[in-house]
Order: structure tokens, then C-alpha cells, then sequence
């Protein structure tokens, strides 16, 4: 049986994207979102073509997972929500319209609830903090956010002095200008040539799935950008369709004359991400600890600037004592008094 190589260069082309290989070294769970994100989409689309409900199912499944994973992938929730509601819709299948959005809502739900039940009894609020943040940001007359400073298109015109051009180029201003630690920079790094690579997936007619995967991307890039920090890491529900499309795009440049250009911008694509990764490895040399050449706490003093004054608080602050952290954002990990900022 022939194997397709297009799966596995989009495979490729995700894992060395440079925010992914950075975020596979932390504890952050963003990878379990985009991994259930994307399993949602797909599971969607299967649904649409073949109207069997246990493909919904798996859909509504993966979405609550998702969004039990990182709150953020309430967007994907929305937008696949809406999608069942119109596939159905489109078909003037009103009565199954309602009825199978209902129970994507009822299944991602339930699925969710475990995590819902657990917020509301540690604080008061199943959607903590992002309901009374969102309700914050109303009632201030600043939009729908989620976090309680400024709205964050606000925020880059205030902070960054940002022009409408500016904020209107961001989507391809995080592919070029990313960089890791830099708020104002996305605090992330993507691969620029997928901006070359993604437009040439859409150079062939194909069938209607690619488009509602751009589509889908799209919006929940335009609605992250309402509602969330402009930080690439929060974008990572959608960089596996990215990969999609850049493969795509290099397998229909692959099928005209220009195979030789196809190879160069693969081979430059992933090794883009190679060379960063190298980076990262030079920069953080984890095999030296792991084989015991480092010490912990000569290995967290090497890594982190702020970690010995850190150590030296715990040791020599009363225990009961309360911390006010001040430019040093939420770094509280290896606190162990309490703090505020």
C-alpha cells in the first residue's frame, strides 16, 4: 500500500515550528489544546461528509476537552458550534439544526463539567476568572476581554504606540516579527516562510474542507485578538492548520515545474526550525542536569535571573510573611511564602 508523504511533512513542518519546540520544554498545557482543538475541527469536517453522529460525537468530546485544557478554546467551541448549527441549517434541516447542536452542547459539556464543578468549588465561579473578567470589560465600555487590564488592541496602541496599520498587519506580524519574552513581540517565535507556503495550498481548486479550515482559522485568529493577549502561545489551536496549509502548498508547488523550489522551501522551512532548536538546546543545556553534571539549585541559578534572590527570601523571611512582587509579573513558582503583584 503507498504511503502518502503529506501527513508526515505536516507532522514535520508542526513540530518544528519554533513556539512549539519552545512550549514542549515547559509545563504549559497548551498542547493538549491544540492537539483536542484540532481533533474537534477534523472530527467536524468527517461529520459534515458523512452525517454520522458518532463523528459529532467525537467532535463535541474533543472540544470539552479542549476547553477543560486551556479556557481559550472556548473560541473553537463557538465556531464548531456554529458550524454543526449551519451545515444543518444549509440543507433547510431546521429541527436537525437544533437538534444535533444541542447535543454537541450537551456532550462537550459534559464533558467539561468535572472541571466546571471543581472551579466553582475552589472559587465561587465555574468559569473563574474569565467570566468576571469578560463582565469587567463591558461594564467598562471596553469590549469582551478576558483578562482584567486593558483591552489588548488598547494595549498596543497605549504601550507600544501601534497604528491602525500596525494593528491591522498583526496577523503577519507575529510570523516576522515574534520573538520569545517580549510581550510587545508576541512572546513567541512562528516560521515566516509558512506566509509563502500557505497561500499556495489555495492555487487548485480542492474540495470544501481546506476552506472551512481557513475559515476556521481566521476567525478564531479575529477573536482571539478581541478578547485575549496578543500572544502567539494562545494562537496555538490553529498553527496545526497552518502546517496543513504550508504542506498542502508544497505538495501543489511539488506538482508543477518548479519541484526543485518545492524541496528548497521544505528543506528551509524545517531547518528554520532545526536552527532554533539548537538554540533552545544551547541555551538551556537540560542534558547537563539530567546526567548530573549540574546541581538544582546551580542549574535553576544558570536558568532563571531572579531564582537566588528567590532562594535566599525563603530562607531568611519569616514563615506567615507576604511577598509584593514588583515588575516580575506572576513568577511566583518557586515562592514559598505568599505573594501578591
Amino acid at each position: 500500500r503507498k504511503i502518502s508523504l503529506e501527513p508526515i511533512i505536516e507532522v514535520l513542518l508542526y513540530l518544528t515550528v519554533p513556539l512549539v519546540s519552545n512550549l514542549s520544554r515547559t509545563a504549559y498545557i497548551d498542547h493538549g489544546a491544540a492537539f483536542y482543538s484540532t481533533l474537534a475541527v477534523i472530527a467536524a469536517l468527517r461529520w459534515k461528509e458523512e452525517e454520522s453522529f458518532n463523528w459529532l460525537a467525537v467532535s463535541a468530546v474533543s472540544t470539552g476537552l479542549a476547553v477543560s485544557a486551556k479556557y481559550n478554546a472556548i473560541l473553537a467551541f463557538a465556531l464548531i458550534m456554529g458550524f454543526v448549527f449551519m451545515v444543518r441549517v444549509s440543507k433547510r434541516q431546521y429541527a436537525r439544526a437544533l437538534a444535533n447542536t444541542a447535543a454537541f452542547i450537551a456532550i462537550s459539556v459534559l464533558v467539561l463539567s468535572p472541571w466546571l464543578v471543581r472551579n466553582y468549588l475552589w472559587t465561587g465561579s465555574p468559569l473563574y476568572p474569565i467570566y468576571e473578567s469578560a463582565v469587567s470589560s463591558v461594564g467598562k465600555g471596553e469590549g469582551v476581554h478576558v483578562t482584567t487590564e486593558l483591552a489588548p488592541i488598547a494595549k498596543r496602541i497605549v504601550l507600544y504606540n501601534e497604528g491602525p496599520l500596525d494593528i491591522v498587519l498583526i496577523p503577519i506580524r507575529i510570523f516576522i516579527g515574534g520573538e520569545d519574552n517580549s510581550i510587545q513581540k508576541f512572546d513567541g517565535v512562528l516560521n515566516p516562510l509558512f506566509l509563502v507556503l500557505m497561500p499556495l495550498a489555495f492555487i487548485k481548486r480542492r474540495g470544501g474542507d481546506i476552506k472551512y479550515l481557513a475559515l476556521f482559522a481566521g476567525l478564531f485568529i479575529a477573536m482571539a485578538l478581541l478578547s485575549i493577549d496578543l500572544v502567539t502561545r494562545y494562537l496555538l489551536p490553529v498553527i496545526p492548520l497552518f502546517a496543513i496549509f504550508a504542506a498542502l502548498g508544497l505538495k501543489n508547488l511539488y506538482e508543477t515545474r518548479l519541484k526543485w523550489l518545492a524541496i528548497a522551501l521544505a528543506v528551509a522551512s524545517v531547518g528554520f526550525g532545526l536552527a532554533y532548536e539548537k538554540g533552545l538546546y544551547d541555551k538551556y543545556r537540560p542534558l547537563s542536569y539530567l546526567f548530573g553534571n549540574d546541581a538544582r539549585e546551580a542549574y535553576l541559578e544558570k536558568m532563571l535571573p531572579d531564582y537566588k534572590a528567590v532562594s535566599y527570601a525563603n530562607s531568611h523571611i519569616p514563615e506567615g510573611s507576604r511577598v509584593f512582587l514588583m515588575f516580575s509579573g506572576d513568577r511566583g513558582y518557586y515562592w514559598e511564602r505568599d505573594y501578591f503583584y
